[in-house]
């Protein structure tokens, strides 16, 4: 049996991600399609506006075959870590492709850059140390370090967030020297931050965008944390915040002395992030201080992924089946309470999962013994 991999959010689905899957089957000629989907919290360091069972559910019934959650510590990070849950997730269940949206759509160059990200030169790691001396943001120092060597004709890659994590994915399949053939296709519709409706295929933003405005019923926002990660902020001391994941060079000083100034989770945002630090990266910083996902925690969890199960097809059984028949190179997990107990190397990896549903759940009102991962188990779909 031929997988089609794909790493997504789906939040929520849309007619976008609907063409990928479409376009994907079909120039690979896979059998069954597999998404790693965030959780509850996603890459950009916000709540998903519908839960990760909803959403894993809503992709079944729109074509996807089995739905993986890719697990907190790699969903809510950098591009680069989320990238290496997905595909060492993908590789895991033995995937045969992975197929990723670009706004370049063109494989060989998106392989070039991930191939000189990959071995990391001399040359380079000095670029990029001059750079973030300079102030620029990692993101911004990377990009810059890599056009002065590989020439103006790669900057393009640098230019778009699917670009970026397809680059990512790229790398972390030369890394781990991975049987997996990679595809992509070019993002079609509004681009990922359009915050226009008028088009066929809107961005995931801007349909967020809307139903925050007309006051969706069920969807969880930022704002609805705001709370608890402000309690976060006041309770934990500035030692204590700097050893948070996505917190350096002082950052737990600016969060202790600027929080007062916040009015709303948007504004502490504005409050704390800089031409140095990009909204992204400090939305996912206040995620792990209100998760309590620590530099010594990450380093010690990194290393213990598996595919939970979110959801599935009837094809997507049969897949889950074969997988497990092969014996996976990751744990597949179905159901928590009956595959995994305290004493196993993922359950820590997995807790934060547990946690973060938790927390869900309290923003959204509901009730927290109900929405426990410990009881939730997979969404059959017929």
């Amino acid at each position: 049996m031929k997988i089609l991999g794909i790493a997504a959010e789906y939040n929520p689905f849309h007619e976008g991600h609907r063409y990928h899957l479409e376009r994907s089957m079909e120039i690979t000629g896979a059998d069954v399609s597999a998404a790693v989907m965030s959780g509850n919290f996603t890459q950009r360091g916000e709540p998903a506006v519908f839960d990760k069972w909803i959403r894993a559910e809503t992709a079944v019934r729109n074509g996807v075959d089995l739905v993986l959650e890719l697990p907190f510590i790699y969903a809510c990070n950098s591009a680069e870590f989320f990238a290496e849950g997905a595909v060492r997730i993908l590789d895991g269940i033995g995937a045969s492709f992975m197929s990723f949206g670009s706004e370049s759509g063109d494989i060989e160059k998106l392989t070039a850059v991930a191939g000189f990200f990959a071995e990391e030169t001399d040359e380079y790691r000095q670029q990029l140390k001059k750079g973030l001396q300079d102030g620029l943001s990692f993101a911004k120092a990377r990009s810059t370090a890599a056009e002065s060597i590989m020439g103006e004709g790669a900057s393009d890659v640098f230019t778009g967030s699917n670009n970026i994590l397809a680059v990512e994915y790229l790398k972390q399949i030369k890394l781990r020297e991975s049987g997996i053939t990679p595809v992509t296709v070019r993002r079609e519709g509004a681009g990922h931050t359009d915050t226009l409706e008028d088009t066929p295929m809107p961005s995931a933003l801007a349909i967020r965008e809307e139903m925050e405005r007309r006051g969706e019923k069920d969807a969880v926002f930022p704002e609805d944390i705001y709370p608890m990660i402000m309690q976060a902020l006041m309770t934990g001391t500035a030692e204590e915040l700097g050893e948070i994941l996505a917190v350096s060079e002082g950052l737990e000083n600016k969060m202790k002395s600027r929080f007062r100034y916040a009015r709303d989770f948007k504004s502490l945002v504005g409050e704390l992030a800089s031409k140095r630090y990009a909204y992204s990266r400090i939305r996912r910083m206040l995620i792990h201080t209100l998760m309590g996902l620590t530099k010594e925690k990450f380093s010690r969890v990194r290393n213990h992924p598996y595919a939970r199960v979110l959801a599935f097809s009837g094809r997507g059984a049969e897949a889950l089946r074969q997988i497990k028949d092969r014996e996976p190179d990751v744990p597949v997990i179905t159901n928590i309470n009956k595959e995994v107990t305290p004493d196993d190397a993922i359950w820590e990896t997995l807790s934060f999962d547990v946690l973060a549903s938790d927390i869900y759940n309290l923003a959204a009102g509901r009730d927290i013994y109900e929405g426990c991962d410990m009881l939730k188990t997979a969404a059959v779909c017929k």
